[in-house]
Parts: structure tokens; C-alpha cells; sequence
């Protein structure tokens, strides 16, 4: 969908007939000129510092799928190659949410009047299906192994999980530090730590076959990692295909969000039209249209809707049309 508010900084409303107006655009009260410079340069250097986190840890995090590849190669352990395609996927979604930042710092243009924020949901939905793509491969080899086994180093496949743990509580500890409540640090995080403790089940059956020999236990563990990776891989199919389709926010209701603003936003009557998707993970858009009473100043009705989507859904592109008229209409959607 399309939008004809380029400058959300700006709040108007316009005269139609008799009993309509439309209010459009944002409201923003920082307190004066100096500190919302003050309040914008605190916040990109905030974004500059967790951009260089999330960059450090894919660097890290490649560096390690390229060891794990080789260590895979050498000693013969299926368990570590599934796990060198679970850093790959690790790695695709530190660059998603390092994408997410940059992104954010691109300005809208005329082609593109919502900026570049579906962007990296569009390379997440992709990134899905190469996942189940991946997750097949692994399961034909595990297939394979268990009719014809293999021989299996430990030795490599301990010490190169022992790098990955390695990697993983540096890359959890420069991730999770400082992070300010950032949902894209805090879930690079959470990810890392799973990755930390699939080396140390790596680990554990390295140590397994070292001392009994037992080698079935690299196939099992190539279906523990595959599980997990499938699962993920449905849960980024879900998100980004939901947010791909415009859906709402998954802790939007309409029917509540339609009774709060009737209950606690003086003036407005009725909800005539009322939508809300996602451009992105973090970034949503609402469009209301709204009936409120014949004496009401549209110009502080709109801004109490705004503020409403803001503080209570965090969605900072509102658009508001009001209906000024004696006998409210019921809602038609």
C-alpha cells in the first residue's frame, strides 16, 4: 500500500463539506528544537554502536561456518555439517538484522514512498525456503549414513565444536551487552545462545564416540540440529510470509483497539474504517477513519488517536480521517 504522507512531521487537517475533515501525518513533542537534536543524536549513536555488534558477530559467525565446513569434511561427522548449515542460517540472520539498521537510515524516495523496510522481510522469506531446501539434504545424508556408516574423527569434531562454543558465548556476551531493549540484538542473541548449546551437545558426542565408539550418536545429533533449524525455518516462513500479506502486529486485536479509542478518546462515536498492517518486523502503519460528535476539534481528536497507536501499539505512521456529524453512523468494516 501507498502513502501520500512523505512528511510525518507534520500534522494538518482539511475541510471537506459540511461534516468532514481529514488529519494526516504525526505529532511529535521533544521539548524544542535542541532536544529533539539532542534526543536524535543519542539514538543514532545508539544504532551505529549495535550496528557494529551485529557485524562483528556475522563476521565471527561466517568465520565459524567456514571451520565448521572443513571440520565436517575431515572428520567425517554429519553432525557438524548440519551444523555448519545452522551457522549459515545464523549468520543470514545477523546480516537481516544488520540490513535492518542500515535500512532504517535510508530515506524514502518517490518510487518508494515507505522506504526499504519490507526489504529485509523479503530476504528472510527467501532465506526460509533455502532452509527447508537444506533441511532435505541433511535428512537424504542421514538416511544414507544409517545404511552405510562411516568412520568419524572425534578429535576434530570435538575441537572444532569447542571453537563454535567458543564463538558463540563471544558473540552472546558482545550481542547481549548493551543491547537497550533492541528486539533485533535481543534475538540475535537468544539465537546464539541455542547455537551454544548445540556445540555442547557436539561436544558431548564427540566425547561419546572417543570413548565407546558408539557412531550412531553423530546421526542422532544431525537430527537434533536438523530439528532445530527446521523449526526455525517455519517461524521465519510464518513471520515474514504474515508481514509479506500486510498482516497486523500479533498483539493487534481490532475489536479492543476499536473499544479503547471509543472509551478513552473523547469525542470519537464510532470506527468506520479501521486498518493496520507491517512494512516490517518493528515498523507498522494504521489508517482509521473515524465518526466523532458535531462539537469536536478534529485537529486534537486526530492527534489523541496518533498518540494512542504510538503509545500503545509503538506504530508511528497514522493516518486519520474524521467525520464531524450530529447522528453517528455504525461502523461499515
Amino acid at each position: 500500500m501507498g502513502s501520500t504522507d512523505h512528511k510525518p512531521s507534520h500534522n494538518h487537517s482539511h475541510s471537506h463539506g459540511h461534516s468532514h475533515s481529514h488529519a494526516h501525518g504525526h505529532s511529535h513533542g521533544h521539548g524544542g528544537a535542541d532536544h529533539a537534536h539532542s534526543h536524535s543524536g543519542v539514538i543514532h549513536a545508539a544504532t551505529e554502536r549495535n550496528e557494529k555488534k551485529v557485524l562483528i558477530a556475522m563476521v565471527l559467525t561466517l568465520a565459524f561456518m567456514g571451520i565448521e565446513f572443513v571440520g565436517a569434511f575431515l572428520s567425517g561427522s554429519l553432525a557438524l555439517k548440519a551444523d555448519a548449515f545452522h551457522s549459515a542460517t545464523d549468520a543470514a540472520a545477523l546480516l537481516l538484522a544488520w540490513w535492518a539498521f542500515k535500512i532504517s537510515k535510508k530515506p524514502a524516495d518517490q518510487k518508494r514512498s515507505f522506504g526499504y523496510h519490507r526489504f529485509p522481510v523479503l530476504a528472510a522469506y527467501t532465506n526460509a525456503i533455502i532452509l527447508f531446501v537444506l533441511i532435505l539434504e541433511i535428512l537424504s545424508e542421514t538416511l544414507d549414513r544409517f545404511e552405510n556408516p562411516q568412520p568419524i574423527e572425534p578429535g576434530i569434531m570435538i575441537g572444532v565444536a569447542f571453537i563454535g562454543l567458543c564463538i558463540n558465548a563471544l558473540n552472546f556476551y558482545i550481542l547481549h551487552k548493551g543491547s537497550d531493549g533492541n528486539i533485533n540484538l535481543q534475538g540475535a542473541a537468544i539465537h546464539v545462545m541455542g547455537d551454544a548449546l548445540v556445540s555442547v551437545a557436539t561436544i558431548v558426542g564427540g566425547l561419546v564416540i572417543y570413548y565407546t565408539g558408539w557412531t550412531p550418536i553423530d546421526l542422532i545429533l544431525s537430527l537434533l540440529v536438523s530439528t532445530i533449524i527446521l523449526r526455525s525455518a517455519y517461524l521465519l516462513l510464518k513471520r515474514s510470509a504474515h508481514i509479506l500479506l500486510e498482516g497486523t502486529p500479533e498483539d493487534f486485536s481490532y475489536e479492543t483497539t476499536r473499544e479503547d479509542l471509543i472509551q478513552n478518546v473523547p469525542h470519537v462515536e464510532a470506527i468506520k474504517r479501521l486498518n493496520v498492517w507491517q512494512l516490517s518486523n518493528e515498523y507498522g502503519v494504521v489508517t482509521i477513519h473515524c465518526s466523532i460528535k458535531e462539537d469536536a476539534c478534529s485537529f486534537k481528536t486526530s492527534q489523541l488517536i496518533e498518540a494512542y497507536f504510538k503509545d500503545n501499539h509503538q506504530i508511528q505512521h497514522c493516518t486519520v480521517q474524521l467525520s464531524q456529524s450530529e447522528n453517528s453512523q455504525s461502523p461499515d468494516s
